[in-house]
């Protein structure tokens, strides 16, 4: 049987309407769809996307004290909270595949590109 769970139900005794817990929501949200929705995924992949969202969410809370220049920020901790996330990530079999990327337009291309375009008519 899936694992299902209703959005109120995800972060017990919270504002639902704070900021932390809309950002969780929609990690949460984007790991669930990733993985196939609620209705294929197990009880385990549930409660590993929690953690990823967990995760993630401190991340990014990290990473703006460290942008803020707040001398709280510990490169050691965001480092091992680093580390865990992806350990997560691979459990949960996310995984990033990478674009195919062309690189950037030869001259010969630019060339070809400006000689197949109607001249500006002129002025009258």
């Amino acid at each position: 049987m899936a694992y299902t769970l209703r959005e109120h139900r995800l972060l017990p005794g919270t504002d639902a309407r704070s900021l932390a817990a809309r950002r969780f929501r929609t990690l949460y949200q984007e790991f669930v769809s990733d993985l196939g929705g609620l209705t294929v995924m197990s009880m385990a992949q549930c409660q590993l996307a929690r953690r990823a969202s967990t995760l993630c969410a401190e991340l990014e809370r990290q990473e703006a004290m460290n942008a803020r220049g707040d001398r709280e920020f510990d490169i050691k901790i965001y480092g091992a909270t680093v580390d865990r996330m992806n350990s997560v990530f691979d459990r949960l079999g996310i995984k990033r595949v990478p674009r195919p990327v062309d690189g950037p337009p030869s001259l010969n291309d630019i060339s070809e590109h400006l000689g197949k375009q109607e001249p500006p008519e002129a002025a009258e």
